[in-house]
């Protein structure tokens, strides 16, 4: 007998992680890759504090 893997319609969960705040959000993805986080870090930077911000990024 041979084993097949079947996926069963699993997602892929990205998160991210604001150090500033303490805070996670995340989505769920049909697969992994760069337009998914994508999608993750458009997510996040319509969100406030950085929606808002004039500058997001290091300190200078």
């Amino acid at each position: 007998m041979e084993h097949q893997y079947d996926r069963g319609g699993s997602l892929a969960y990205l998160a991210a992680w604001d150090v500033h705040r303490g805070k996670v959000s995340g989505r769920g993805e049909p697969t992994t890759g760069i337009a998914p986080f994508g999608r993750l870090v458009e997510q996040a930077m319509n969100t406030e504090p950085y929606v808002s911000a004039n500058r997001v990024g290091a300190s200078p």
